[in-house]
């Protein structure tokens, strides 16, 4: 644990401290408002969420540990405010995915860095093909959920089939997962910001963050020209 803790710098610890402190107060708050359980299951889901996210920014397979309870206690949520598309996505898809992933990291580990797995990039055509595969596959998934009486079905939708395309690309191993990540962070921030869940908020804030972070670390690393490069070039050692 002391090696984990000492392997993060000062921006990732800055991004866990804000989602942990946002999970306590939210969980204090729970207390008086929802039950004990729920407040509980929320502040674990919060804090296991930003470590899994940092992790995978870093490349880190351990990362999936911390992402298999953060899904199941996301679903807990989620299936509490009628966002059923998110239920689906955590319960069938992130759980499952998280084991795979474990899996394929430690088979495609980086030769230098201990723990960290090798990354790569695609083509431009290879993106552009994701997208428009992405945008089809969402018009035909908001229409089931509005059958199932969902909330907010365009944008539960969207982020449910976004976030199923950026697991598989972090699977693969692909810089590109991040671009996906940042779009399905918007989303989720306004969904939960509707749903008046200032833990939520806070939680999918920080993840926007660090998928911003992520993204400039994994197309640094993949050999792409990135914004403040010194600096993303002293983050990545």
């Amino acid at each position: 644990m002391r090696h984990l803790v000492r392997s993060f710098n000062m921006v990732e610890l800055s991004m866990i401290a804000l989602v942990t402190i946002a999970a306590l107060i939210g969980f204090v708050h729970g207390l008086a408002t929802q039950n004990a359980l729920f407040a509980g299951i929320e502040t674990i889901a919060a804090v296991c969420g930003i470590c899994s996210v940092v992790l995978a920014a870093k490349g880190k397979r351990s990362g999936f540990l911390f992402g298999i309870i953060n899904a199941l206690g996301y679903s807990f949520i989620s299936y509490s405010s009628n966002y059923y598309g998110e239920v689906m996505l955590n319960m069938l898809f992130y759980v499952p995915s998280n084991i795979v992933g474990f899996i394929v990291w430690k088979r495609n580990a980086h030769k230098q860095r201990i723990g960290e797995v090798q990354g790569r990039a695609m083509t431009g055509l290879q993106f552009a093909g994701s997208a428009v595969l992405l945008l089809a596959a969402t018009f035909a998934y908001q229409v089931f959920l509005r059958y199932l009486g969902g909330s907010m079905a365009a944008l539960d939708g969207f982020t449910t089939l976004a976030s199923i395309f950026a697991t598989l690309l972090m699977v693969s191993r692909f810089a590109e997962q991040w671009f996906y990540w940042i779009a399905v962070d918007i989303v989720t921030v306004i969904m939960w910001i509707i749903a008046q869940d200032p833990v939520m908020v806070v939680m999918w804030g920080a993840f926007l963050a660090n998928a911003v972070y992520g993204c400039l670390l994994w197309c640094y690393k993949a050999g792409k020209r990135v914004p403040f490069e010194p600096l993303v070039a002293k983050l990545a050692d």
